[in-house]
């Protein structure tokens, strides 16, 4: 028979913008089997208008992710920073990009993972999805993994995981 404990979580999330600053906050509290923590998630984002004189818009991210249940966690991203670049064509087309990297502060393990998308005609649309982990060192044998201390491979079990993705919508 399946038990699951009770839960009490709050979170809150704020956005804050002025001119080409984004400043972003997100948090939770979760209390479970008498056990708390916290997670957060804090950032900023400066878009710069018109680059180069050009229509496009190319925004800077940066953020820092932090959970307090630290090599306990049950996400790879509990000490991480993430940093990337939103482009914008502004076009009819609706182009755009996501490019970004999650580093784990404590292993140097990264999540890079690019989004595009853009319209090919008012019926349809192309976008692309690449995700790839990079690790500082060689991953290691499955012996070494098992007795690695928690959370010194955080994105170990994501090692072999890297894709592409290409998907075409057509609306009707």
């Amino acid at each position: 028979r399946a038990v699951y404990p009770l839960m009490e979580q709050w979170g809150s999330e704020g956005q804050y913008t002025r001119g080409d600053w984004l400043w972003k906050l997100e948090g939770i509290e979760r209390h479970v089997s008498g056990t708390v923590y916290r997670a957060v998630d804090a950032g900023v984002e400066y878009t710069q208008v018109g680059v180069a004189g050009s229509v496009v818009d190319l925004g800077w991210l940066f953020e820092v992710l932090h959970d307090s249940r630290g090599d306990d966690a049950t996400t790879p991203f509990a000490s991480d920073v993430l940093m990337g670049w939103r482009v914008a064509g502004n076009d009819a087309a609706a182009s755009q990009a996501l490019l970004y990297a999650i580093v784990d502060h404590d292993s140097r393990e990264a999540l890079w993972s690019l989004e595009a998308s853009t319209r090919l005609r008012d019926w349809l649309t192309v976008s692309l999805q690449l995700r790839s982990v990079r690790r500082s060192r060689p991953a290691p044998s499955a012996l070494e993994f098992l007795r690695a201390p928690q959370g010194a491979t955080s994105l170990q079990p994501l090692s072999r995981d890297d894709h592409a993705r290409i998907e075409l919508t057509a609306f009707f």
